[in-house]
């Protein structure tokens, strides 16, 4: 290739493509469901300090249309049968809650409560933002974090807040009670309103290291689990620090016990690529000129 052709394109992608990122990781894996062949992934929204100062003040974290999918593979969301539960609200509400003992022991759950919350896929959500339940002995109500108990497995990773997603628009586990292959798709906005925003004094002090990083869904499935590619707007799937939208731009992707994030990249904004054009072509004639002198 000629060496002005790649400063060109190199050029356009130097100004198009944004330092800032926004990250899919898997948080935890857990082999034991039981089931062989699958595993759950507890996967979360990772997003840093500086994705925050650019969102400028009282940015929150949203997700539009995030879409998980496998094929065959996952995700699994029907070991319940047509009791399954779609997020951890119902969970705690159905299966914790209704334990008859403080702090639920595992060990006692019935057989269905084990599948609800070990072998299903569901979404870290309620209608509140908050993980409501039984908090003491004596069956008392309230927000359920980590240090109040009430908790099962790995929802204690709603942390010291109880923070969990507040649905927004069409979200849901299609089709339901359909075992595999099923696709996962959800909107919404992290935390109660009013008060999660993300330099505010409850979520501000969680950034580790530059780093928050909240759970959004447990998925099982048998195999990868897919995410498709969001722009340009290909499927209309993205998040959003702010007014700022990050977009999976590399096409299907999947995630694996060992593999890398899910990376969804700052999109530019026009006048952005309107300039990476205008420097790519100001390369491209300075060249052509230099041919003629």
């Amino acid at each position: 290739m000629k060496l002005y052709i790649v400063l060109a394109a190199s050029a356009v992608l130097a100004l198009t493509t944004s330092a800032q990122a926004v990250q899919l990781v898997v948080i935890s894996t857990n082999s034991n469901t039981g089931i062989a062949g699958q595993k759950a992934y507890i996967i979360g929204v990772q997003i840093s300090s500086a994705d925050r100062a650019i969102a400028g003040p009282n940015a929150t974290l949203s997700i539009h249309n995030l879409t998980f999918t496998g094929g065959v593979n996952g995700p699994v969301n029907g070991a319940n049968g047509s009791t399954n539960r779609p997020d951890v609200q119902s969970l705690q509400t159905a299966v914790i809650d209704g334990a008859g003992e403080f702090p639920p022991q595992n060990a006692d759950f019935t057989a269905n409560g084990i599948n609800a919350i070990y072998r299903d896929s569901w979404w870290y959500n309620s209608g509140t933002g908050l993980l409501n339940g039984v908090v003491d002995a004596s069956f008392n109500s309230g927000t359920v974090t980590t240090t109040s108990g009430g908790t099962i497995g790995p929802t204690n990773a709603v942390g010291t807040t109880g923070f969990l997603w507040t649905p927004n628009g069409a979200s849901g586990i299609v089709p339901a009670n359909a075992l595999n292959g099923q696709t996962m798709q959800y909107s919404g906005t992290y935390g109660p309103s009013g008060s999660n925003t993300l330099d505010g004094p409850t979520l501000a002090p969680l950034f580790s290291g530059g780093i928050l990083t909240v759970p959004l869904v447990q998925i099982v499935a048998t195999g990868d689990i897919q995410v498709p590619g969001s722009y340009p707007q290909l499927t209309g799937s993205f998040i959003s620090v702010g007014n700022k939208n990050y977009y999976n731009n590399i096409g299907i992707i999947s995630f694996s016990e060992s593999g890398p994030p899910i990376v969804f990249y700052l999109a530019p904004e026009p006048g952005t690529v309107v300039l990476a054009t205008l420097g790519a072509l100001g390369l491209l004639l300075a060249r052509r000129r230099l041919k003629e002198l």
